[in-house]
């Protein structure tokens, strides 16, 4: 029986005499940065952890949501939104690691069956601050890890909105072709962004002649221009696409 990493299982999951719970043995790397490549393994790897319900997919979402919806702008610095996103994060701890703690410690639902340790949490113990160990990681976690993590946030975000760092915002494919056109396209194109602009678009493409292409900007006061293969702006050589869309934010 083989892992995610395509190695054999040396030891089943279940217990043993250190673990109320352990995985199958060895535990498994990413299998993407193996060599020699095993490709079934990492089409599983990816269909597993990415087009499926996972820590990683759920993960990602969340991502966008508070990104999409609860991050204030810090093109100016603005006391009322670094509370803000204290604010926010406050609320995903509780929500994140609060619900684990009722599912998992409060009520029990999984019981011990996944469980690594089968001690539970300590009380009356000197080694924690409160002498209690969910005092103590509820404690920590708030007073302390929620305002570094924001203060990193805060850094970062401001970082990005004054242009002081570049951002891929968002990604968009439509597409009016096969998806082997679409291959061929990404396979013999390379693409840079202007420093002149925000964004930029490639909105339509027919019969791009090798080295050169054209391209429209967008949204508003669009022009088009033809950069050669090399250029600064953008290098392109495809040939051979005969109609699609393809929009591209940074």
């Amino acid at each position: 029986m083989k892992n995610a990493e395509g190695e054999d299982i040396l030891v089943p999951e279940g217990q043993s005499k250190i673990w109320n719970y352990h995985p199958n043995l060895p535990v498994p790397n990413s299998p993407v940065f193996r060599w020699r490549p095993r490709i079934g393994f990492v089409l599983n790897w990816f269909r597993h952890g990415w087009f499926a319900l996972s820590g990683a997919t759920i993960w990602v979402a969340l991502a966008f949501v508070v990104f999409t919806w609860f991050q204030p702008s810090l093109a100016q610095w603005s006391i009322g939104g670094i509370i803000l996103m204290l604010l926010r994060n406050l609320f995903l701890i509780f929500i994140i690691a609060g619900g684990l703690h009722l599912w998992l410690w409060a009520m029990r639902f999984q019981g011990d069956r996944l469980k690594f340790d089968i001690r539970d949490m300590m009380r009356d113990n000197g080694t924690f601050t409160f002498r209690n160990q969910v005092f103590d990681n509820m404690f920590w976690s708030i007073a302390w890890g929620v305002p570094i993590w924001t203060l990193y946030e805060v850094i970062y975000f401001r970082a990005i909105d004054t242009g002081l760092s570049p951002a891929l915002e968002r990604i968009s494919l439509l597409l009016g072709t096969s998806l082997p056109a679409l291959a061929t396209l990404l396979s013999n194109c390379s693409f840079s962004t202007s420093p002149q602009h925000k964004y930029w678009a490639m909105e339509w493409f027919v019969d791009a002649s090798p080295g050169n292409f054209t391209l429209f900007f967008g949204p508003s006061d669009p022009f088009d221009c033809s950069f050669p293969s090399g250029s600064f702006f953008i290098s392109c050589l495809c040939s051979g696409i005969k109609s699609g869309i393809f929009a591209f934010w940074v």
